[in-house]
């Protein structure tokens, strides 16, 4: 049986920083649960194989984007959510500077990826944006 618990996935660029703290606190006030962010409660676990163990735990996973893409740890936490019907929530910020989510529909690798700048996550809203 799932714990009442939300993962935080987000870039290690932003690890000990005050956006990882906004961000954070954000989901903590959004998700009723308790939320795990890899860099404070879990360290370095060497591969990615252990954080899909975690999120397989969890009731919900929330994402963040680092300048409108993800790297391929967000990318790969993201899809295995998905797979496994775990709901994944895309964190953003509108033009005022307010955190908001929109449920993740899909993720998108994009032309000549590299490690930090790997995919897209693509919501319902950037679907509808996309076709017009």
């Amino acid at each position: 049986m799932k714990k009442k618990s939300a993962y935080y996935s987000h870039s290690m660029r932003k690890y000990n920083s005050i956006k990882e703290e906004e961000e954070f606190e954000f989901i903590q006030k959004h998700f009723k649960g308790d939320v795990i962010c890899p860099n404070k409660h879990l360290g370095d676990l060497g591969a990615i194989a252990p954080y899909l163990k975690v999120i397989e735990t969890t009731s919900a996973v929330y994402a963040t984007e680092l300048i409108d893409y993800v790297g391929i740890g967000v990318f790969e936490e993201c899809s295995f959510a998905l797979s496994k019907k775990i709901p994944v929530f895309v964190v953003r910020k509108d033009s005022n500077k307010n955190y908001y989510v929109l449920p993740l529909k899909s993720v998108s690798k994009i032309e000549s990826p590299t490690l930090m700048l790997f995919g897209r996550l693509i919501t319902e809203k950037d679907s509808k944006i996309r076709r017009n």
